[in-house]
Parts: structure tokens; C-alpha cells; sequence
């Protein structure tokens, strides 16, 4: 059941931004109606969906995904220039649904005109102060029950041009999860309080699939990828948009060295001095540059084809020290299978 505890810091927000905005949201009318329990218990239907540039249709998805809340939003974007997915948030919090974005403020500042659109029209939007580091994270929670994340910026590039990846997943335990993330970023940027605290379901098992779900930097999450590496008997494949992590690195060139079969596929532009490329080309393991003019953007582990890794996290000490970011962990073939096809169709047409 969505968790009703949640709900009096997003009031306070819808509150607060009408302060700003002009025109104060009452609390009293704000309709925060708690959807009935076991609204999303159905154990036949699939809880689960996938996503890749350019085959599905990302940004409308995603405007469908935030049109079909009833009750609440909380929505972390890194990078927001989609006037339809901009539009989606307006209906909903004009239709009475509780929405909180949280925006990279470099990226906000410099496409300015959605964000000040969304301000206007009084849609709660809080930026992060920092002047080096990243609010990085790509992901949406509709009522309490459905998460989306991945690698996709809900931006032109993002769905048009990148290659990237989203997926939505229904479970309660998990929305809990980002909501917490959201308003623990909420309180840090907006009112000074960088108060850290767990993450409330680190591990979630759904239908019996067991995801794991970390947050930087607070969760060491390349200390969970290295945990995740170190496991794999047979295959390690890999699409990662930066990857300047040294101990990421020398794990997959120990994997290798003990007969794993491991291949990646880098982003061509990101491949510098400090990239991953060099060293594991000269270990004679398999990487290929990608052949996308614009940007190969996801941040994707496959292993032993039954786990997946996934979400806004690029392999580097920036990521894991100073962004905030997410990963999730997920132990399932089925939705394996589906970033393994990812990684073979791009791999065929960027190998020679």
C-alpha cells in the first residue's frame, strides 16, 4: 500500500511552490487519496517492461507513464528539453496530482525555457546546488507502485539520436525506495539538510526475481558492481557511455584471466587517457568503440546472461564519490534477455 508517511513532505512542497509561484496550493485540497491496497498485486500480469532507443517509442511512453498517475510523481531528471513529457507533468499537477522534479541545475540553467514553463504553471521544481558534482539520476514514480529509470534523459537526444535504455517496474517496496531518494535530495537542496539515510529495501524480490537497488553515493555502488562481477562463471558483457573506474577495470581483466568470456562496447567520444579501452584492448579482451554520430549512452552490465545491471550509473570515481545516481541489480533471464539482444544487435553493427 502506498505509504502514507510520504505524503506530508510533498504536500509541504505543493505548498511551498504555490508560495513562490503565486497562488499557494492549500493543503487541505491537495487530493492525496491512498490507492487501495493490492492495486498492483495482480501475480498474472507482467510487472515488467523494457525499452530501447530506436525501436520503441520512449518518449511516448513516458508521457503515457506520467499521464497515467492518479495520486503522486516524483521525478529526478538530470536533463529535461521534451516539451511533450513537460506537458504531461503540467495536466497532472493541474488535474490535482502531487508532483515533485528534482533537476540538475547546469542543465536546467542552460535550457532554461522548460524549466521556467514548469515553474510557471507552478510545478514544484527543485535544482541541485552543486557546482561540480551531478544530480544524475533518470527516473520517475507514479503512485507510489510504478518506477521508471535507466539511461535515458528525457530529451530530444535522449530518445532520438543516444542509444539508451528505460524500464518500468511495479512494486511497492521499490517506488519506496526512489521516493525516499527524491525527498532525501529535496531536503539537500532545497532546504540545506544533507541528512543520509539507508535506503529502505535494498533487496526486493518481485514475483520471485530479486533486484537490487543502490544509490550514490551513499550506497558504494561500485563496490556492489565489482560484488556483482566477481560472481560471474561464464560471460560479462558491457555498454558503458564513460567507464574510468581503474577497479571495474582490473576486475573484468581477472575475470577474463580465468576463462570468463567478456566484451564491451564503449562510446567512442569518451575514450580518452583515463578510459578503461586501452587497457582492456592491450589484455587482448574484446572492445569496440561505438558508431552512433551522436552518443551511445547506456551504463549496462550483462552477466552470465541472468543478471542484469542497469540505471544512471557510469563507471567512474566521479559517479560513485560526488553524482547522485542509481543502479539496479536485477537477477532475472527473462529481462536479461532482452539487454543481451541490445548488446548483440549493436555489437553485429559496430564490430567491423
Amino acid at each position: 500500500m502506498y505509504k502514507t508517511w510520504r505524503l506530508p513532505i510533498l504536500v509541504l512542497l505543493l505548498a511551498i511552490s504555490g508560495c513562490i509561484t503565486g497562488g499557494a496550493v492549500p493543503i487541505s485540497e491537495v487530493p492525496f487519496e491512498v490507492p487501495a491496497e493490492g492495486s498492483i498485486a495482480n501475480e498474472s500480469a507482467k510487472w515488467w517492461s523494457t525499452y530501447f532507443t530506436f525501436g520503441d517509442d520512449i518518449e511516448a511512453q513516458m508521457t503515457t507513464f506520467i499521464d497515467s498517475a492518479q495520486v503522486s510523481i516524483y521525478m529526478a531528471a538530470y536533463d529535461l528539453d521534451l516539451e511533450n513529457v513537460a506537458n504531461a507533468l503540467i495536466r497532472a499537477y493541474e488535474r490535482g496530482v502531487g508532483v515533485m522534479v528534482i533537476m540538475d541545475n547546469r542543465q536546467a540553467e542552460r535550457d532554461v525555457s522548460l524549466y521556467v514553463h514548469l515553474l510557471e504553471r507552478g510545478v514544484p521544481v527543485v535544482l541541485d546546488r552543486s557546482k561540480s558534482d551531478f544530480m544524475h539520476n533518470k527516473f520517475i514514480v507514479v503512485d507510489g507502485e510504478r518506477t521508471w529509470t535507466g539511461s535515458v534523459n528525457p530529451t530530444y537526444n535522449g530518445v532520438n539520436r543516444n542509444n539508451n535504455n528505460a524500464l518500468i517496474i511495479e512494486s511497492e517496496e521499490l517506488a519506496e525506495n526512489y521516493i525516499a531518494e527524491c525527498e532525501e535530495m529535496w531536503r539537500q537542496y532545497e532546504l540545506g539538510e544533507k541528512i543520509v539515510e539507508p535506503t529502505p529495501n535494498p533487496c526486493v524480490s518481485v514475483q520471485n526475481t530479486v533486484i537490487e537497488n543502490y544509490f550514490a553515493p551513499e550506497d558504494h555502488v561500485e563496490e556492489k558492481i565489482l560484488s556483482e562481477l566477481e560472481s560471474a562463471n561464464s560471460s560479462i558483457m558491457f555498454m558503458t557511455f564513460t567507464f574510468t573506474s581503474d577497479p571495474i577495470e582490473k576486475k573484468l581483466i581477472e575475470k577474463s584471466e580465468e576463462g570468463v568470456v567478456v566484451k564491451g562496447i564503449f562510446e567512442s567520444r569518451q575514450v580518452s587517457r583515463y578510459a578503461a579501452y586501452e587497457f582492456l584492448y592491450d589484455c587482448n579482451i574484446p572492445v569496440i568503440r561505438d558508431k552512433n554520430g551522436y552518443s551511445m549512452h547506456h551504463k549496462v552490465f550483462i552477466i552470465d546472461n541472468e543478471t542484469t545491471i542497469t540505471g544512471s550509473f557510469n563507471p567512474s570515481k566521479h559517479a560513485d564519490e560526488e553524482n547522485d545516481e542509481n543502479i539496479l541489480i536485477i537477477h532475472d533471464p527473462e529481462i536479461t534477455k532482452n539487454y543481451l539482444e541490445e548488446f548483440e544487435k549493436l555489437w553485429s553493427e559496430w564490430c567491423n
